[in-house]
């Protein structure tokens, strides 16, 4: 797993995560409290939440992904 940070919303990280698993590959991203700028590789999330995509990480980020 490979990270980077790529924003941060109102003191959350939205942070794109490479994820690998056999021969399979996706990316993921994932809005969090934290982040290890040295440590990309080796994150360890306190209360990250996973999103398929930027959108929806977002609108979670500005408190508009459940206000529909």
């Amino acid at each position: 797993m490979k990270s980077r940070k790529v924003a941060e919303i109102n003191g959350r990280n939205i942070i794109l995560v490479d994820q690998e698993y056999k021969d399979t590959k996706w990316i993921q991203w994932v809005v969090s409290r934290t982040y290890d700028e040295t440590q990309p590789e080796n994150q360890k999330w306190d209360s990250g939440v996973y999103f398929d995509s930027l959108t929806d990480a977002v609108n979670y980020s500005t408190g508009k992904f459940l206000k529909q």
